[in-house]
């Protein structure tokens, strides 16, 4: 191997034979743009190189085709800077192998709509160093060399590195790239309002580090993360926003920050977005059903408020506490649950309790709402009459009593109440409304939760995760639903 060394420290064309101490390099060629100085290489035809090293102060700028380097940074680093400008990629590794690069510098992937800048992986690659790779821009990509099956480790067990800004890791189109954030890796959307966004159609992602949305940023999930260790995504701080793509996050933690949101954001009315972390979310923020279902088998902690709208339906497995405002759609809480949920006006909602026993929090908003109905799925309609529902002015307490089980459930109502009435829902449970609601008000109940996205998890009937006493159930739908209900 033939080492090569940069040597017009005022910058100049990485294709002038006099600006290197052994002509142009090529793929066999050890490159070093190390002498000292602050300069910028300039390539803008279609270069190659075995291995390269930087200087802090230097800076290769891609301006044209494209630069591959195949074999890493050898015995140095990625120590300068780098920009990917429009409408040329850089290529890193080669077929057959893993390649790391030691990035302790900036390399800046930097398009203009509707130009594209990339960096295309080949094979195996791994970003160590503790360095930057910013993304900025719609069509600033991260993505699997063409044809070629590869995959990207951001950051190890004890070096890191850090992908930011907006744009895209992934290939969106053909399951080509893996990606991988180790667990000193930092996934970070931190461009304004802009969205990182994480699609491989399908190829695997883990994240054992960090991903977050900060500075109003928006991250994108698409299809499955599977978090290990100390995983950790979440949104970092008000303004930003965490949107769910047909996606399910299992394993890790989950944190929504004070002012911003996660959104259950897929296409189509069957769309599940699924969420199985290890830890309960820590919510301080929003988590809504923006145009998906979503479905959190574990719990849900802090005082942070769930969202209900759009038809779609927001089912907790486990505990749940903050609060929650229905507009339309279902609220299903399976386990127990301190939550302060309110019925907008005219709401045509239903919150679902599984257990009502286990619900200590209260209700608002159903005397401005003819059709928002409480379904308690441990009491059957045919086991009670108008007499086994009664409601305490003074107390502002609603109870409800099934005999033959002995069982009562007892709600606190906060605010206006009217007189409370019962109805059979599909399912035979007992739906609850105020004031008085004609059978046409009724909402056809959907088979009680969730079983076809448990059964995705593993869950078995009264497995982890399932309300006690059972596994979720969904009539044997394959959807999330056994139908998407309006009620």
């Amino acid at each position: 191997m033939m080492t090569d060394n940069w040597t017009n420290t005022a910058g100049g064309d990485f294709n002038t034979a006099a600006n290197w101490s052994a002509g142009v390099p090529d793929l066999t060629t050890d490159v070093q743009i190390t002498a000292n100085g602050t300069y910028t290489v300039t390539s803008s035809n279609m270069n190659e190189a075995l291995d390269l090293a930087m200087a802090r102060h230097a800076t290769l700028a891609i301006n044209g085709s494209g630069f591959s380097i195949y074999a890493g940074t050898g015995t140095g680093g990625l120590a300068g800077t780098i920009d990917v400008n429009d409408n040329t990629y850089l290529a890193l590794g080669a077929g057959g192998e893993t390649t790391t690069f030691a990035n302790t510098g900036t390399i800046n992937v930097q398009s203009s709509f509707p130009d594209a800048a990339k960096i295309e992986l080949v094979a195996g690659v791994t970003l160590t160093g503790k360095g930057k790779v910013i993304l900025a821009g719609l069509n600033s990509e991260i993505t699997a060399y063409s044809g070629i099956s590869s995959s990207l480790t951001n950051g190890t067990a004890t070096s890191g590195n850090t992908i930011s800004g907006y744009g895209v890791i992934g290939d969106q189109t053909d399951s080509l790239l893996s990606f991988s954030n180790g667990a000193k890796g930092v996934v970070n959307a931190n461009n304004g309002a802009d969205i990182l966004k994480i699609d491989t159609d399908g190829g695997a992602v883990s994240n054992a580090g960090l991903m977050e949305a900060s500075n109003d940023g928006s991250l994108d999930l698409h299809g499955t993360v599977t978090q290990s260790g100390n995983g950790v995504i979440k949104t970092a701080n008000s303004g930003a926003s965490l949107n769910l793509f047909n996606a399910a996050i299992t394993g890790g933690a989950l944190s929504i920050a004070a002012g911003s949101t996660l959104f259950a954001s897929g296409t189509g009315s069957t769309t599940d977005e699924i969420i199985t972390p290890t830890k309960p979310i820590n919510n301080a923020g929003v988590i809504r059903t923006d145009s998906a279902n979503l479905l959190v088998s574990g719990s849900i902690k802090g005082a942070g408020k769930l969202e209900v709208a759009q038809s779609y339906t927001l089912a907790v497995g486990g505990t749940v506490s903050g609060s929650a405002e229905i507009t339309s759609g279902k609220l299903e809480l399976l386990g127990a649950s301190s939550v302060k949920v309110t019925f907008d006006a005219g709401a045509q909602g239903t919150l679902v309790l599984g257990d009502a026993t286990k619900f200590t929090g209260t209700v608002a908003g159903m005397a401005l709402a003819p059709s928002a109905a409480i379904d308690l799925g441990n009491i059957l309609y045919a086991d009670i009459d108008a007499s086994d529902v009664s409601y305490n002015s003074i107390k502002q307490l609603l109870t409800v009593t099934d005999p033959g089980q002995g069982i009562t459930d007892k709600i606190k109502i906060a605010g206006m109440a009217g007189t409370f009435t019962a109805q059979k829902a599909s399912d035979g449970t007992t739906l609850i409304f105020d004031p008085p609601a004609s059978p046409q008000n009724a909402p056809d109940k959907t088979a009680q939760l969730l079983a076809q996205s448990a059964a995705g998890f593993g869950a078995t009937s009264g497995g982890a995760g399932a309300p006690a006493g059972g596994s979720w159930n969904s009539g044997g739908s394959s959807d999330f639903l056994a139908a998407p209900h309006h009620g």
